[in-house]
């Protein structure tokens, strides 16, 4: 069952071995943003489970908007064409889904690609008397889509106001000064009029591009309807529910017209939507006006793709999320426990020869898998209830590293360890594999090399450092870390994260370093000051101040300006004398 937000009810995952999904994506006029990345990482946790958990089929399709307002306004400000602009994003958007481990679409479709069939559609929708021309320009005319018997908007209502509000803002920069265009402000654009300089197609509506909701419907029926046979599921982040996939979902039914009206089930039609809920940070909305906006790869410069997808992992999929430093230290933590138990589990493997008799913890564990097992698959079953699998899995993680602790027995350990590796690469983590024979041995033959080398060297210090790097560097950077103690332990790792905490570790250690030198810069003005002082005698300190007078036979003066000092400042300039004496006699010694 899934929360269903086209008919907001619980719906059945359909029953047919091939599911057919949609998913929204970028407008490719600048960097992706974590934002973003919450989207396509939380629908890629649901497709994993969709194939691997329920065994469907999953043919998934993402768009790529390449023509569109900022795209243009975007390429003018850095005078560039937007098709040099469109690639470069769109290059550097598919590398953020690799380095978030996102597995790629099974379909990728740009806007440019499917002009003529946008064309088409639209006409299609002007003949059925839901869309008119005006001015080069072609807008849905929502009050005859009302009068004809059709419910708009879908997914989610807004007041009057706001609709306007919502569909003008979605139209774009270049729409707007056309309003009047409109027959009605519920309107909006289904083809633009290209502007002087601007990139237009010909069509009989005259030059222009196509607006921001019809390539979705276009696109989703060129290929699923009409590839596929049908469209079972779309998907998108909650702030696109309206205007965008409410008038996705109007376009469609326009287009399809008198057969939405006639059967109670449209088979052409969109079956389900699900929605991602918003990612805020430090409890703020993300915005480069508050200065949190925060790029995919500003994130993972300091934390890795497992950790990123922890933190998210901890919320449902259709709730907001705060992004807040507390929150990635705790997937920092939780990440690290992972990777140390796999690490643990492979150095315990690599000792164990034939099979021992089985006893009573021995069955227990199994036991316990075969109830997380089903308590998991309960858990998936709700609503894809993710951060409930998480917490079991963590809770049983924590089982088998007791059970590590006692004797245990590698046969309910494999089968125990086999069901954790396989959830968390459903929620896409990424475990690394164990490791072929053959590498280890490679590695293991590099250890004992090293350890040879170190023990006669240790008066070598420039042999001593290859050795080091040899295992800090060369060595984890492809995969392997290997552990000093008397007996040799090699533990495969995930070089990138690797690489990552590595960093991390180098920066706070410069930091550190940076902390102790200001400490000792601080320290030593302080001694350099002192030295200066201490180079005046206390007996002289106050002799070069033409207002004192009537010195003691310490040098103190008893008069300013010829009159008797005042007890109080008197006592000040005692005090005074005798921190410039302990200075004299500490840098001189005593005369």
């Amino acid at each position: 069952m899934y929360k269903n937000n086209l008919f907001n009810t619980q719906t059945a995952i359909p029953e047919q071995d091939l599911l057919r999904v949609y998913i929204c994506g970028p407008t490719v006029y600048n960097s992706s943003h974590l934002g973003h990345a919450r989207t396509y990482i939380t629908f890629d946790i649901i497709r994993n489970i969709l194939a691997k958990v329920f065994n469907k089929t999953v043919i998934y399709q993402l768009n790529i908007t390449d023509i569109d307002d900022k795209i243009i306004n975007r390429s003018n400000e850095m005078k560039i064409p937007f098709t040099d602009l469109v690639k470069q994003n769109e290059d550097a958007f598919f590398k953020d889904l690799q380095d978030l481990n996102i597995n790629p679409p099974s379909v990728i479709t740009r806007v440019t690609e499917f002009v003529p069939e946008i064309i088409e559609f639209i006409k299609k929708i002007i003949d059925n008397n839901f869309a008119y021309q005006s001015n080069g320009s072609v807008y849905f005319d929502v009050q005859a889509f009302q009068a004809a018997g059709f419910t708009y908007p879908k997914l989610r209502i807004f007041d009057n106001s706001n609709q306007v509000e919502a569909n003008n803002a979605a139209d774009g920069a270049s729409m707007k000064n056309r309003t009047e265009e409109k027959r009605s402000p519920f309107d909006f654009a289904l083809w633009k009029a290209a502007k002087p300089d601007e990139p237009f197609w010909e069509s009989e509506f005259g030059r222009g591009r196509p607006g921001w909701h019809i390539e979705c419907s276009v696109m989703s029926q060129q290929v699923l309807l009409n590839k596929f046979d049908g469209f079972d599921l779309h998907l998108g982040g909650k702030d696109l529910q309206f205007p965008h996939h409410a008038n996705e979902i109007a376009q469609l039914e326009a287009f399809l017209g008198k057969e939405v009206l006639d059967t109670q089930f449209c088979g052409n039609c969109i079956q389900g939507f699900m929605h991602s809920g918003h990612l805020r940070i430090e409890n703020e909305i993300m915005s480069k006006s508050k200065m949190n906006f925060k790029t995919i790869q500003d994130v993972l410069e300091n934390y890795s793709a497992n950790q990123i997808r922890i933190l998210f992992l901890h919320v449902p999929y259709a709730s907001d999320i705060n992004y807040t430093l507390v929150q990635l230290d705790n997937a920092v933590s939780i990440e690290s426990k992972i990777r140390s138990f796999f690490q643990n589990v492979q150095v315990f493997k690599q000792s164990q020869k034939g099979y021992a008799q089985m006893k009573g913890s021995d069955y227990e564990l199994l036991k316990q898998l075969i109830a997380v097992k089903s308590s998991v698959l309960s858990a998936f079953k709700a609503d894809f209830d993710y951060p409930s699998v998480l917490k079991q899995l963590l809770q049983f993680l924590d089982t088998i590293k007791q059970y590590l602790h006692g004797t245990p027995h590698i046969l309910p350990l494999s089968q125990s360890v086999e069901f954790l590796k396989a959830n968390f690469e459903i929620l896409g983590l990424k475990i690394e594999n164990q490791g072929q024979n053959d590498q280890f041995e490679i590695v293991r033959v590099l250890a004992k090399f090293r350890q040879d080398v170190k023990a006669q060297s240790l008066q070598n210090g420039q042999i001593l450092a290859l050795c080091d790097d040899l295992r800090d560097n060369q060595l984890p950077n492809l995969g392997f870390l290997i552990e000093d103690a008397a007996e040799i332990t090699i533990k495969q790792i995930d070089a990138s994260q690797y690489k990552v905490d590595r960093q991390r570790e180098l920066l706070e250690k410069q930091a550190k370093t940076d902390r102790q030198n200001e400490f000792n810069r601080q320290k030593q003005l302080k001694l350099d000051a002192e030295r200066l002082l201490a180079a005046e005698k206390a007996e002289e300190m106050f002799k070069n101040d033409e207002s004192y007078g009537d010195f003691d036979e310490r040098g103190i003066p008893q008069k300013v300006n010829g009159e008797e000092i005042a007890k109080s400042r008197g006592k000040k300039l005692v005090k005074e004398w005798e921190a410039r004496k302990k200075l004299n006699e500490k840098y001189f010694g005593k005369e």
